[in-house]
């Protein structure tokens, strides 16, 4: 890793319900065009608009007005939950330290505002080539790393391919803003699946999608667990 040189300074910016230029827009497109494929990224004037109306915060991660790094987040109705729908750096300024500055700078700020935690999603490593596996699993530790755990969702959930038709197998993790704070108690996985899919894909496709995942839960009562391996 070569970490930040002394004159690099990195400013993290909170940005809500704000006019974006036409620079930043051209920006947060290209490094999420660069780290997300097709079927796990939103078009970017759609990324842009809930922006831009509030519905979701951006933060950047910026070193004298070009910015290396971002991330979007939705806060998920009647929660104090936010789902993190993207954590992204550009790539040339990879493994300097940056996606977990970002992510300091938010559990400070969301503290502030008494939040709970983030959730996530993280691509599953299972039935990937080698490579691919070992780059999922890689991203899966930077985020234990700064605290977060999996939810034991039993193999179930999926996300819409955003792309073309089918799903993808993806894993849900917490990242709690104070240590060791859990889910809410009063939340179970048919509760936290409805809630992603209610906030960010929407349509009757997806609704079915999300009775399917629901349907393969052994028991879609259950408390939200939390653990490292499934």
């Amino acid at each position: 890793m070569n970490p930040l040189e002394a004159n690099e300074l990195l400013e993290v910016k909170k940005w809500t319900d704000q006019v974006l230029s036409d620079e930043v827009r051209k920006q947060i497109c290209q490094i999420a065009e660069e780290s997300f494929p097709p079927e796990e990224r939103e078009p970017c004037q759609t990324l842009i608009k809930s922006i831009q109306d509030g519905r979701s915060i951006l933060y950047t991660a910026s070193v004298k007005n070009a910015i290396w790094g971002f991330t979007k987040l939705t806060l998920l109705k009647k929660t104090n939950i936010y789902l993190m729908e993207y954590l992204a750096v550009e790539k040339s300024s990879r493994n300097r330290g940056i996606g977990g500055r970002i992510l300091q700078f938010i559990k400070k700020d969301l503290r502030i505002g008494k939040a709970a935690g983030l959730l996530l999603e993280v691509e599953s490593p299972e039935e990937k080539s080698r490579g691919e596996k070992e780059i999922r699993q890689r991203r899966i530790r930077f985020y234990q790393r700064n605290g977060a755990q999996m939810v034991l969702d039993h193999g179930t959930y999926r996300m819409p391919n955003l792309a073309g038709e089918g799903s993808l197998p993806m894993r849900l993790m917490w990242l709690p803003i104070e240590a060791g704070s859990n889910p809410p108690s009063n939340l179970n996985l048919t509760d936290l699946f409805t809630l992603i899919f209610t906030e960010t894909y929407v349509g009757k496709k997806n609704e079915a999608l999300l009775q399917s995942i629901i349907g393969k839960l052994p028991n879609p009562d259950a408390p939200i667990e939390l653990g490292v391996n499934q």
